[in-house]
């Protein structure tokens, strides 16, 4: 990404492209999960986040500072996000690539959301205000930002909790700068793990492409027409598993990965694939360290009065590699709650009671009683307040003469 910044632009924000890196590799070793396909969109993901970030204050924002490797200053870290999006959309121009991203903020119309901070998302973000009426709505968003290609993000049920949510769609497709020839598409065998193969559609070419291997891995980068983007591939050689990879890959090796590569005339098989991943982040972002946020202890106070907190992380994700080239798409959604208000409990002494008078220090009792009818205590026949009750906690009249 920051290959396609002007100098003084990328200064300013390949220190936060460098941190979203190493969030994307931390985040990716919490959900993946043993031969289980998985995609995610890191961009996705910290750009939801960080809108919810500009809100956050006190632990709750050291905390997402900490783990998500935000900018501990908000404007910068805001201002940083922004100029990452507005380089994204440089791409628009470019007719042989498709890529698209939104952001937005839904609301209730009775939940008080600063307009400060509406101002800021929409400055930063170009994340617009929707209310929040019926989970088709936020659904219906999500399709149109990408090409219809993710839906039914919100369900009833999570809509039900939701005071606020923001979103982030981001939508790509891209046709290889060469492409396979579909005549050399064969019928052949993908070793899932050492007990199981299946049979997938294998894609076939020779071609000059940027390669690099090591003593553990094999790296292809695959470019896009523009060659402004590209599909960088990493496969582990057979004596290393893709669980060892996982778990000691991050965005140091990542880097050198990028840096070792140099062209050279390679073979390529590469199977046809096309899947959909849905996660619930929460608990792996807790995992990582972010506990406060998805607690009612929670300061989100830059967003609305104190009671919020995020109560889901819902990311779901598409992706297509075909001949052509690539499809993909992504949508995260910030599901932020109000906190439940403390019930207050109802004492009504309106039946006989005991009564202690005891010393806290020696847990001593120095006066003891019953009260069975308060007339005969009163010793006079007791007025009985039958007006309405205050709201506010003021106690009604005083019972007596």
């Amino acid at each position: 990404m920051v290959l396609h910044l002007t100098p003084s632009k990328a200064q300013s924000i390949n220190k936060t492209v460098i941190r979203n890196t190493d969030f994307a590799f931390e985040l990716f070793k919490e959900a993946f999960k043993k031969d289980t396909s998985i995609c995610l969109s890191p961009y996705s993901i910290s750009f939801a986040l960080s809108m919810a970030y500009g809100g956050a204050r006190n632990e709750t924002k050291t905390q997402m500072s900490q783990v998500l490797h935000f900018d501990e200053n908000l404007d910068k870290s805001n201002e940083a996000f922004s100029e990452i999006q507005r380089q994204l959309n440089l791409f628009k121009g470019d007719t042989s690539i498709r890529l698209a991203m939104a952001n937005a903020i839904w609301k209730r119309d009775e939940e008080k959301v600063y307009q400060k901070y509406i101002d800021m998302l929409n400055k930063y973000y170009g994340a617009p205000l929707y209310p929040i009426t019926t989970s088709k709505a936020v659904n219906d968003w999500v399709k149109s930002k990408t090409n219809n290609k993710i839906d039914n993000v919100i369900s009833d049920e999570t809509l039900k909790k939701a005071n606020v949510i923001l979103t982030n769609a981001i939508y790509f497709k891209g046709n290889w700068l060469h492409e396979f020839d579909e005549k050399n598409t064969r019928k052949d065998t993908f070793s899932v793990n050492r007990n199981k193969k299946n049979i997938v559609n294998m894609m076939y070419q020779r071609n000059s492409f940027n390669y690099y291997q090591d003593e553990y891995s094999q790296v292809l980068e695959m470019p896009y027409k523009g060659d402004g983007l590209s599909m960088v591939i990493v496969l582990p050689k057979p004596t290393y598993s893709l669980s060892e990879l996982v778990a000691n890959i991050d965005a140091q090796t990542f880097g050198n990965y990028r840096l070792g590569l140099a062209e050279n005339k390679v073979d390529v098989y590469l199977p046809k694939f096309n899947f959909t991943s849905e996660f619930e982040l929460s608990n792996e972002l807790k995992e990582m360290g972010l506990v406060d946020p998805f607690t009612p202890v929670a300061d989100f106070s830059g967003i609305a009065p104190k009671g919020l907190y995020i109560s889901n992380i819902i990311h779901k994700t598409f992706i297509e590699v075909n001949e052509k080239g690539s499809e993909a798409a992504a949508v995260t959604a910030v599901v932020i709650t109000k906190s439940a208000q403390p019930q207050v409990i109802q004492f009504n002494a309106n039946r006989p009671f005991l009564f202690f008078i005891t010393d806290k220090q020696t847990e001593t009792i120095l006066f003891m009683g019953s009260v069975v009818n308060p007339v005969e205590v009163n010793g006079k026949d007791a007025k009985v307040y039958t007006g309405p009750r205050s709201n506010g906690g003021t106690a009604p009249p005083s019972v007596g003469p």
